[in-house]
């Protein structure tokens, strides 16, 4: 049974004790890294993805993550689709069953036809998203894509799965960029607004301005009509002549001596034979009318 003298227990049968971490295989690492999906652990498959961390994710899985919201707390930096890059890989053309492909890599250089397996490193073009090894750029050094002629700038070279220092400096960066935009953003954002408050201010002002202008218009056009009217009253009282002449004018055509009468009736043989002249006046008038 133990402890009765006969056997001499070991601490470990009698203690429990932690075990040791389980020691991973470097090259199976490097080989899970470079071969498989960082998200799913599949053998990768265009298209092909990679993070700003420099990881490789095969798309569709990525897209099913985002979509059902099942990332990992590892890739939570990553928020959307646009948050990855699509990456073109040229094929190992030693690969021809998918029976070895956890074997051998599955793409490589297009320029010195290297081996993409973790021992090079391998770069991405941010431009065109077309994949090289550094030691293409130290032969033959351009300013330009290989494949397509873009242009490189100095920012434009992503390395891919970098070591675990440098991903964590990237993510870093990579946190403080988004917050120094969101900052951006916001101060833009009132700005605008601030911007349109002070539009809205000003049409305010001009259509006050328009109301009192139609305001004094319609005043001064009142106070002119007063001013025609109390003139034309004013002329009637200080010219009463004007009434006098007009009713001297018509008392003018019932005189049979008067030029008025003889210039309508003619001679004073036709006048004797005319009727009384307010009979006829009144027959002329309303035949003229």
């Amino acid at each position: 049974m133990g402890c009765d003298g006969g056997s001499i227990p070991k601490r470990t049968e009698m203690v429990k004790t932690k075990k040791p971490p389980e020691q991973v295989d470097e090259e199976e690492r490097r080989r899970a890294t470079w071969l498989l999906c960082a998200l799913t652990k599949k053998i990768l498959k265009q298209p092909i993805v990679i993070c700003p961390l420099g990881r490789l994710f095969n798309k569709e899985d990525l897209l099913k993550a985002l979509l059902q919201k099942k990332l990992p707390k590892q890739l939570n930096y990553i928020h959307r689709i646009s948050d990855v890059m699509d990456i073109h890989l040229t094929p190992n053309p030693a690969i021809n069953s998918e029976s070895n492909l956890q074997i051998q890599p599955q793409f490589i250089c297009p320029i010195t036809s290297q081996e993409m397996n973790g021992i090079q490193s391998f770069v991405v073009l941010k431009g065109c998203g077309h994949v090289f090894s550094r030691k293409a750029f130290k032969k033959v050094p351009t300013k330009k894509c290989y494949l397509c002629d873009k242009i490189i700038k100095e920012d434009d070279l992503i390395e891919i799965n970098p070591s675990k220092e440098i991903q964590k400096v990237l993510r870093k960066q990579l946190i403080q960029e988004r917050k120094s935009r969101r900052k951006n953003k916001k101060t833009n954002d009132n700005e605008k607004e601030k911007e349109k408050e002070k539009e809205k201010e000003k049409e305010k002002e001009i259509r006050k301005k328009k109301r009192k202008e139609k305001q004094k218009e319609k005043q001064i056009t009142k106070h002119s009509k007063t001013n025609k009217n109390s003139n034309s009253n004013s002329n009637l009282n200080s010219n009463p002549n004007l009434n006098s002449n007009s009713n001297s004018n018509s008392n003018q055509i019932y005189d049979r001596n008067s030029k008025a009468y003889q210039s309508i009736f003619g001679s004073k043989e036709e006048k004797q034979k005319k009727p009384e002249p307010k009979e006829l006046f009144t027959n002329v008038y309303l035949t003229k009318n």
